[in-house]
C-alpha cells in the first residue's frame, strides 16, 4: 500500500508500506514489515532525491547464491544538468543485510556510484562514463570484499 505527494510542484514524496511472511516447509518462519519511502526535489538543473527502503530478497542465481535476505537500505542521489545534453551524478548506497539461513551472518554493504558525465547528442545515442566503488563488511570471515568498476556506455534506444 503506497501513496505520492507532491508538496510543490519540484518537492514529492512518497511512502509504500507492506508486510512479508516467510512460512518454509523446514526452517524458521520470518516476517516482517517493508518499507519504501523517498522525498525528491527536482529543479531544471538539479535533482536530489533520498530513499530509505527495508524488505527481503531471494538470490538464487549468483556465483554464491545467498538465499532469503532481509535488508535495510538507504540512498542517496544528486544529479546536475550542466547543459541541455550534458549531466553528472552521484548515488550513494548503505545497506545492512541480515541471511537468516546463513548461521547468523550479517553484512554491512556501501557503494558509492559516479556518472561522470553523460552526453546525449542526439536523442536516441546516449555516451556515459561512470564508475563505481563498493564495499561489503561480513561478520563472517571471507564474505569482506571492495570492487572498483569503470564504465564506457553507448546507448542506442528507439522509440
Amino acid at each position: 500500500m503506497g501513496i505520492t505527494h507532491s508538496f510543490t510542484p519540484t518537492l514529492s514524496s512518497r511512502l509504500q508500506v507492506g508486510y512479508f511472511w516467510r512460512n518454509p516447509v523446514n526452517g524458521k518462519t520470518i516476517d516482517g514489515p517493508t518499507l519504501d519511502a523517498g522525498i525528491s526535489q527536482r529543479t531544471p538543473r538539479l535533482t536530489l532525491d533520498l530513499t530509505v527502503q527495508g524488505g527481503y530478497s531471494y538470490d538464487f542465481f549468483s556465483a554464491d547464491p545467498l538465499g532469503f535476505t532481509k535488508y535495510y537500505r538507504g540512498i542517496a542521489y544528486v544529479s546536475y544538468r550542466w547543459a541541455e545534453r550534458l549531466s553528472s551524478s552521484l548515488t550513494g548506497t548503505l545497506e545492512w543485510d541480515e541471511f537468516p539461513d546463513q548461521a547468523g551472518r550479517e553484512d554491512w554493504f556501501s557503494r558509492v556510484e559516479a556518472g561522470v558525465l553523460t552526453y546525449q547528442p542526439w536523442r536516441w545515442f546516449t555516451v556515459s562514463l561512470a564508475g563505481t566503488y563498493g564495499r561489503r563488511d561480513s561478520n563472517q570471515d571471507g564474505f569482506d570484499y571492495d570492487e572498483w568498476r569503470a564504465f564506457l556506455r553507448l546507448t542506442a534506444s528507439y522509440w
